[in-house]
């Protein structure tokens, strides 16, 4: 591969994660705390109206991969992530070793809060999209895309596939790299 594609493959890589840092900076400071991703629980939580326990595994789950993030990118140990640390800990944190915990984990406990229990609705997607700062039509294009079977619901695996893909892939094409 030449070292021009090794680049634009490496910016296409550094985008995405701008864009997810962005949308966790809830308070624009140009940084990532644990008060960022409070207020996303919070989002979520409020969202879908969840009942206590179903909060509570959300709110673990999340602050679970906050501290695997936290301790994967935060170098100087400050409690605050900045997007260049953030980029190196989230692909560390998405490295095969490290994703099938806590961040599979919350991405399931995300997915876990439809009806189905391995399907999401447009409603429930886009209630969770909103939660992340997505626009109801922007929920619905991505709806629309992913719906790859048509069935008016999104497969929780084939969901899971696809964030992991948008984290760790460098092909363009792919699903996965439309989700944000």
């Amino acid at each position: 591969m030449s070292r021009g594609r090794r680049q634009h493959l490496s910016d296409l890589l550094n985008h995405k994660l701008d864009r997810v840092f962005a949308q966790l900076d809830a308070d624009g400071n140009g940084f990532v705390d644990e008060t960022d991703v409070t207020a996303l629980v919070g989002r979520v939580v409020t969202s879908f109206a969840l009942a206590p326990d179903s909060a509570e595994t959300v709110t673990r789950t999340c602050r679970s991969l906050w501290s695997a993030l936290l301790e994967n990118s935060d170098a100087e140990g400050d409690g605050i992530v900045s997007s260049t640390e953030f980029r190196a800990g989230l692909i560390k944190v998405t490295s095969p070793n490290v994703y099938a915990g806590s961040f599979r984990a919350a991405v399931d406990s995300l997915l876990a809060l439809g009806q189905q229990p391995d399907r999401l609705t447009a409603e429930e997607w886009t209630k969770i999209r909103a939660a992340l700062g997505t626009s109801e039509a922007r929920a619905g294009i991505l709806f629309d895309l992913l719906d790859e079977d048509r069935r008016g619901s999104l497969a929780v695996e084939q969901l899971a596939a696809a964030i992991r893909e948008y984290y760790t892939s460098t092909d363009p094409g792919t699903i996965g790299n439309s989700l944000f």
